[in-house]
């Protein structure tokens, strides 16, 4: 019984860290359109993207999770913010 708790804590950091990884990633390639929507300025999402993933709380963090998922659902849907190209 304590294995199998052992795994699953183990199994759940491992996919916690990926995601983490994923999130990061993900933020690096964002416009800064995107990141100026989002609340980020350029300097602000690469020194989170060049984090090392274990360089995070498994607690998560709301807010750049929330920030994170809105640009991610943007990027997905193929929808593009025109306000930062309109004068």
């Amino acid at each position: 019984m304590l294995l199998v708790l052992l795994i699953k804590n183990f199994w759940s950091q491992i996919h916690f860290w990926r995601e983490i990884s994923r999130q990061r990633r993900d933020l690096r390639n964002l416009s800064d359109c995107l990141l100026k929507d989002v609340g980020l300025s350029r300097i602000d999402a690469d020194r989170e993207a060049s984090r090392p993933f274990r360089e995070s709380k498994s607690g998560n963090d709301p807010t750049l999770r929330r920030r994170g998922q809105f640009a991610a659902s943007v990027q997905e849907k193929g929808n593009t913010i025109h306000r930062c190209s309109q004068h």
